[in-house]
């Protein structure tokens, strides 16, 4: 007998079924509300004598093994292998998977010690005091704080090293589990210093790994993730779907906001349906866990323009896979635990009337584009949207519904999309505007200015003249210091608008490199400086054949045999 039939034959589909749905018996059946679709009447039917299962309504049915697969949101071998310790089983495995098995177990058991210190220290400790006032500032009661143990790094280089010491853990297994890294000196420290901690935990309730948020506005970066690990990859999980994956089938929708705190918030106030990507872009595979629970996706991400651009992106993901999707107003509010905590009557009210991709962007496109309220371009922000519907109704729907938003008649529109064609760079890209594209000396010094305590002694190396005029000012002052951490008090004599545009950048840098190592920073540094040379060199070629053109035509030759000297050096240096 295989496994499969040895555990199909051990669990019972009816006894599994009553664990999730309240079962009514039909003759020799069961019938239950289906919690795949909405419904008021029963059409999930349970055969107990063929051990099946089928909804009328969705068609959506099976065995033991799928509904485990869509109540628990997993795939084929994490329902064998739920169903198998319900039933007693023990699965055959591979060496190899067994040595990878163990491996990932031990991470698994250090993480649950490092949360319990974590949460232990953010409790008791002396030192946890700035954080218990910070997390008391955000409103957070106790029941959320031990629901999601929220925890405290305390301000040392090894006090979490010596606690999994002392337990008989390795500091080989800590660096694995991405709690350690190792110092110059070559000793292992603790990775996570001085921050309020959330423990990140998968479906099935263990906890793979954390994210760390500074409690001083000055350092860098604002939010820190395990590294990938053989138990935790951010991709593949959502921050408190194991907490709400329950309520999301209950109501038939998920909130996806942008941070913990926002989650821990909308839990904390009732709206237990909400899960975030702990700060880093929603991937396909996210969404593919949670359409076994729901077709319809609320977004409230912050309310500011990486928040809006991140928004933009998932929504073009969440089309292609064919969720419904509703954007959440937040009105003047930053994000939604300002919101809940600053309006909550007024959150609800945004909850109850969520408005459409099409409303929600083109009244985002029309008040940050103010210059460009040209019909024409709005369509174009929009048309990339609806381009990923799947549903040629729905597709109808939407363009009709631009049309009539824009005021146009319908075939200028209907037009416009059967021209649009996505390339392979743009396709589920978020949409870059021209004020926040950075270049790359922009982006360089942003990187600079987010980790300068791991970067200020590499910018020595950087020449000054192969920089922007506003970055070269900027590149000036920041080599005149020494300190460990960045203070923007240092650009106080630079014109206002320049500050402000390199602090979206340093937020864009930010969004990107949440999870930090400091080699994986020096190898970024170092492919920005190397690109900053070609480009300098792409543009010190371009001057030199455009002076090459203008000799030619007043017919200096003397011009032209010295421009052709200095473009042949610059290509030979570049060789």
């Amino acid at each position: 007998m295989s496994e499969i039939e040895d555990i199909k034959d051990r669990v019972d589909l009816v006894d599994l079924a009553k664990g999730y749905m309240t079962l009514r018996q039909a003759g020799r059946n069961f019938k239950a509300i289906c919690p795949f679709h909405q419904e008021k009447t029963p059409s999930l039917m349970i055969s107990a004598d063929k051990q099946i299962w089928h909804c009328f309504g969705c068609g959506e049915g099976g065995d033991i093994f799928t509904l485990v697969q869509k109540m628990e949101g997993v795939d084929f071998y994490e329902s064998l292998k739920i169903l198998a310790q319900r039933a007693g089983v023990e699965l055959k495995v591979s060496e190899g998977y067994r040595k990878i098995k163990d491996e990932v177990e031990r991470q698994a058991d250090i993480n649950v010690l490092a949360a319990e210190f974590y949460h232990q220290a953010f409790l008791l400790s002396k030192s946890g005091e700035v954080a218990r006032q910070y997390i008391a500032g955000r409103g957070l009661n106790k029941d959320m704080i031990e629901c999601f143990k929220v925890g405290f790094a305390p301000d040392r280089w090894d006090e979490l090293t010596k606690f999994l010491l002392k337990r008989g853990k390795k500091t080989t297994e800590m660096v694995a589990a991405g709690l350690g890294i190792y110092s110059r000196q070559g000793n292992v420290i603790d990775k996570f210093r001085n921050r309020v901690m959330f423990p990140i935990w998968n479906m099935p309730g263990k906890v793979t790994g954390f994210t760390g948020r500074v409690l001083r506005d000055e350092d860098n970066p604002k939010y820190l993730n395990t590294s990938t690990t053989k138990l935790f990859d951010k991709g593949r999980i959502l921050y408190a779907l194991n907490l709400a994956k329950d309520e999301i089938r209950k109501q038939k929708q998920v909130i996806v906001c942008e941070g913990q705190m926002d989650v821990i918030s909308c839990h904390q106030f009732g709206f237990r349906n909400t899960v975030c990507s702990s700060g880093t872009a929603v991937t396909k595979h996210q969404l593919t866990l949670l359409k076994r629970m729901t077709d319809t996706i609320l977004v409230a991400f912050d309310n500011d323009e990486a928040g809006r651009r991140a928004a933009y992106k998932l929504t073009g993901m969440a089309l292609e896979e064919g969720f419904l999707v509703r954007m959440v107003d937040l009105k003047n509010f930053k994000d939604p635990d300002e919101m809940l905590r600053g309006d909550l009557t007024g959150w609800q009210k945004s909850m109850e009337q969520a408005v459409g991709f099409v409303d929600y962007f083109l009244h985002v496109f029309d008040k940050e584009k103010k210059e460009a309220k040209d019909k024409s371009w709005l369509a174009d922000q929009i048309i990339p949207l609806i381009f990923y519907v799947k549903d040629e109704i729905e597709k109808g729907h939407y363009l009709s519904l631009l049309a009539e938003k824009l005021g146009v008649d319908e075939r200028f529109v209907y037009d416009k999309y059967k021209s649009y064609r996505p390339s392979e760079k743009k396709k589920n890209e978020v949409l870059s505007k021209p004020e926040t594209k950075l270049e790359v000396d922009e982006r360089l010094v942003s990187l600079v200015i987010c980790f300068f305590d791991i970067l200020k002694k590499k910018i020595n190396g950087l020449q000054v003249d192969d920089f922007s005029d506003k970055m070269k000012k900027v590149l000036s002052l920041l080599k005149q210091h020494e300190e460990a951490v960045f203070d923007w008090k240092w650009l106080v004599e630079m014109d206002s608008e320049d500050v402000k545009r390199l602090q979206t950048g340093v937020a864009l840098v930010e969004m990107d490199y949440l999870e930090v190592d400091q080699e994986v920073v020096e190898r970024e540094f170092d492919d920005l400086q190397k690109k900053l040379v070609e480009v300098l060199r792409t543009r010190q070629k371009d001057d030199l054949e455009k002076k090459i053109v203008t000799a030619e035509q007043s017919g200096d030759r003397e011009k032209i045999k010295e421009y052709i000297r200095s473009l042949q050096d610059l290509i030979i240096k570049g060789k």
